[in-house]
């Protein structure tokens, strides 16, 4: 049996090819690797990334422009172009380059706005992809078994995200449950925005016994909660904790927002048998 998968989609592709082929097969860097723009409706504007062919031979690259959504367990997801996309707003010049070993070249980037966007924060992936795919093969055919024959073409990819006008940040503590299971104990948020503003937020989980003692903290780094959608965040405890009960506190903050939003929940770690 022969599998061929030529372009999945840019998440498939750029994480195929890191995992599979190492990082020396992407064979590019981009810079810069993240945008975050502020722009008005009718307006354009016009960037560079500088692109480097990191490989020993020449290659031949394209740019384009995708979507993409995040699940509520925070999955990202390829999309097709939606009311959050700017997708349809960039245009690359060039378009496809070819470039030398560790040559590199800017690529201009312009991000027109139509005069009647509405305000809101919107967002994409801007892909660098290598046209030529590189072919792995698994399995072993001798003995009559099964051969998939994979054929992976890496990227690299920048999110972009636009914030179009004014917009507004009303998010909440939706849900709360801590509990312990075989796997070990973890706290479960819920987080809820209503508004058309992306929320990167920061989180802050105290495991406190029943004297008031601080057992196990965990902390996770920046991450977004979208325009108008949930988000469910999973904390493991890491510290191994006693049998008995506790309580979970929890802060999430966003310094863009200057909001912080809090609770707490019981949790209790049963007597293994």
């Amino acid at each position: 049996m022969e599998v061929r998968i030529i372009r999945a989609s840019v998440v498939v592709a750029a994480v195929l090819a890191a995992s599979l082929l190492g990082p020396s097969a992407l064979a590019i860097s981009v810079k810069p690797a993240f945008l975050d723009l502020e722009v008005n409706p009718g307006e354009h504007h016009t960037g560079m990334f500088t692109v480097v062919n990191t490989s020993d031979g020449e290659e031949r690259f394209r740019a384009s422009p995708s979507h993409f959504r995040l699940s509520r367990e925070g999955n990202l997801q390829p999309a097709p172009s939606d009311s959050f996309s700017v997708a349809e707003w960039i245009k690359f010049n060039p378009k496809e380059f070819t470039l030398a070993p560790r040559a590199r070249q800017q690529i201009r980037y312009t991000l027109i706005v139509p005069p009647d966007a509405k305000p809101g924060d919107r967002w994409c992936v801007l892909e660098f992809m290598k046209l030529t795919a590189r072919t792995l093969q698994a399995g072993d055919t001798s003995d009559g078994g099964t051969s998939v024959k994979l054929a992976v073409s890496s990227a690299i990819v920048v999110p972009i995200f636009v914030q179009v006008g004014e917009v507004g940040h009303e998010w909440s503590l939706v849900d709360l449950e801590a509990q312990t299971d075989e796997k070990g104990s973890r706290v479960s948020i819920t987080l809820g925005n209503t508004s058309n503003g992306r929320v990167p937020f920061e989180t802050e989980v105290d495991i406190v016994d029943a004297n008031g003692e601080v057992v196990a903290h965990e902390e996770r780094g920046r991450l977004s909660l979208f325009p108008f959608s949930e988000r469910v965040l999973q904390m493991p405890i890491e510290t191994e904790l006693q049998p008995g009960e506790y309580m979970a506190r929890v802060r999430v903050s966003s310094e863009e927002t200057g909001d912080l939003v809090a609770g707490e929940t019981a949790l209790r770690v049963p007597m293994k048998p």
